[in-house]
C-alpha cells in the first residue's frame, strides 16, 4: 500500500465559480494581508502533514484552552423565527 500523496493548500483557493474567475492567477498577489494568511495557512497545514482531522483537533484543543479568542456560532433555537421553505 502506497503512502498518501501530500499536497499543498494552493488548490483550496476559489478559482472559478459559475464560469467567473474569482482570482486572477496571472496577476501577482500584492495584498500583504492575503499573503500573510496564505503563508500561515501553508505553515499550519505542513505542521500537521496536511491532515485536516489533525488540524481541526488542534483547533478544538486551542479553543478549549482560550474560548474567548474564538468565535462560536450561535445556535438557532425552536423559538427562533422559522425560515421559509423553498418551493
Amino acid at each position: 500500500m502506497r503512502a498518501p500523496r501530500i499536497q499543498g493548500t494552493a488548490h483550496l483557493d476559489a478559482g472559478i465559480v459559475d464560469g467567473i474567475a474569482m482570482i486572477d492567477y496571472d496577476k501577482p498577489d500584492d495584498d500583504p494581508v492575503v499573503a500573510e494568511v496564505r503563508r500561515a495557512r501553508e505553515e499550519l497545514a505542513a505542521e500537521f502533514h496536511f491532515d485536516l482531522h489533525a488540524i481541526f483537533k488542534e483547533m478544538r484543543r486551542r479553543q478549549a484552552l482560550e474560548p474567548h479568542k474564538y468565535a462560536v456560532p450561535s445556535v438557532q433555537t425552536a423559538s427562533s423565527k422559522p425560515r421559509k421553505r423553498a418551493v
